[in-house]
């Protein structure tokens, strides 16, 4: 679930047979709240994390996630697996 400043929901579910999101941590391809958050995450390992704009999407948002700007990102993620 993404939330907006003032408690706007953006459900997003977990497609079935999507595949899972992989990156390199601290190269930049997601947001800074994610490469922080995983670097202090283990392998099977669920969390809430709750990501500042500023850490997030800031001011210019992400129009075509339909995130808008400033908005404070309340997330569920699970780390399946470690390369």
């Amino acid at each position: 679930v993404l939330k907006n400043g003032d408690k706007t929901n953006f459900p997003q579910k977990r497609q079935k047979n999507a595949k899972p999101l992989s990156f390199k941590v601290g190269t930049g391809k997601v947001i800074r709240g994610w490469d922080e958050v995983l670097l202090t995450t283990s392998k099977g390992e669920k969390a809430r994390l709750e990501i500042e704009p500023e850490w997030a999407y800031g001011k210019k948002g992400q129009p075509d996630a339909k995130i808008p700007p400033n908005a404070k990102l309340i997330l569920k993620v699970e780390l399946l697996d470690i390369l």
